[in-house]
């Protein structure tokens, strides 16, 4: 992955590290319990992480409230510093947030931090869990 290349859609990474990066506050202790915890506390500080929603293999997602607009919303950080899975990673945000369909949770913001984490956020949706469902 180049982080100079815009056609790969990835050229923002090359802003990473410059002033206005940010850092998160955790706020449960549950949520410093999961294994991206310490990611966490280098991303976004408009964001409080109140829990842990859920794992998997790309990333971690909690549930966080929008300092400024004072809404919940689901964040999905990272798991990985490896530039080809965090390309996939973008990318999957990338594209679900052109998406536009009832059955596709809205994409609200990409976020990347100074030393080169990267999360997103997203609605977040209560119900019945696949899982659950299944």
């Amino acid at each position: 992955m180049s982080t100079g290349d815009s056609s790969d859609g990835l050229s923002w990474l090359a802003e990473a590290g410059k002033p206005g990066s940010l850092t998160v506050t955790v706020v449960s202790a549950q949520a410093e319990a999961t294994p991206a915890a310490p990611q966490s506390k280098r991303l976004m500080e408009r964001y409080q992480v109140l829990d842990t929603l859920g794992e998997g293999g790309m990333g971690v997602v909690y549930l966080a409230m929008e300092d400024n607009l004072r809404r919940p919303v689901a964040l999905k950080f990272a798991r990985t510093d490896d530039e080809d899975s965090l390309g996939r990673f973008v990318l999957e945000a990338q594209v679900t947030a052109r998406l536009d369909h009832p059955g596709i949770v809205p994409i609200y913001s990409l976020e990347v931090s100074k030393d080169g984490g990267v999360a997103y956020s997203m609605k977040r949706v209560e119900g019945t869990t696949l899982e659950k469902a299944i």
